[in-house]
C-alpha cells in the first residue's frame, strides 16, 4: 500500500522540523557551556573549566600556571592541542614564560644545570612565535630579556680560525718574498 501525496510531504516536513529542532537543542547547548565557561573564567576558577576542548585545556593549564604548579602546567599545555593558529601561539607563549619564570626562581649558582636549559627552551619557544608572526612584541620582548640573562654563544665555523695563515689578516700582517729583479 502506497502513501498518499499529501502524507508523505507531511512526513517530509516532519522530519525536516525533528532535524531541526535536534539541531537547535544542539547550539543551545553549546550557547550554555560557552556561557558557563565564560564564567568561571571571569571568577577566576580555571581549574572547574570543562576540558573537554582545547579552550578549556588550556584554562586548566593557566590555572595550574597561576598556581605554581610548574611540572603539571608543562603536562597541562602539552595536552591542549590546540584547534587554531591563535591558541597554538598563545600556548607557546603561555609555555615559553613558564620556562623562564622557573629560570628566574632557580637562579643561582647552585641551580645552574637546570637554569641554563630552561632559558635555553624559553627562547626556542619565543622564536619559534616570532618566525610564524614577527610582530608578536610580547614574545620579541621576553625573548631579550632571557638573551640578557643567557646570551647566544656564536658559533666560529670559518676556515680562518682552523687555517689561520690563510686568513686577509695574516696575508697581510707577513712580509711576502718575492723574487728580486
Amino acid at each position: 500500500m502506497a502513501m498518499s501525496a499529501p502524507r508523505r510531504l507531511m512526513l517530509a516536513v516532519a522530519m525536516f522540523a525533528l532535524a531541526l529542532s535536534g539541531a537547535i537543542v544542539y547550539e543551545l547547548y553549546r550557547v550554555t557551556s560557552a556561557q558557563q565557561f565564560n564564567a568561571a573564567l571571569e571568577r577566576d576558577e580555571f581549574l572547574e573549566v570543562n576540558q573537554r576542548s582545547a579552550r578549556g585545556r588550556f584554562a586548566t593549564a593557566y590555572g595550574l600556571q597561576q598556581l605554581g604548579e610548574f611540572e603539571e602546567a608543562i603536562r597541562a599545555y602539552v595536552k591542549v592541542e590546540p584547534d587554531n593558529p591563535e591558541l597554538a601561539a598563545f600556548v607557546r607563549f603561555n609555555l615559553a614564560n613558564l620556562y623562564l619564570r622557573r629560570a628566574l626562581a632557580l637562579e643561582g649558582d647552585a641551580n645552574r644545570d637546570l637554569v641554563i636549559p630552561l632559558i635555553e627552551m624559553a627562547k626556542e619557544n619565543y622564536r619559534e612565535l616570532l618566525r610564524r608572526d614577527s610582530q608578536y612584541w610580547d614574545a620579541k620582548y621576553n625573548l631579550e630579556l632571557a638573551l640578557a640573562l643567557l646570551p647566544d654563544l656564536e658559533e666560529k665555523g670559518s676556515e680562518d680560525d682552523i687555517m689561520p695563515e690563510r686568513s686577509p689578516r695574516a696575508n697581510t700582517a707577513t712580509p711576502v718574498r718575492r723574487e728580486l729583479p
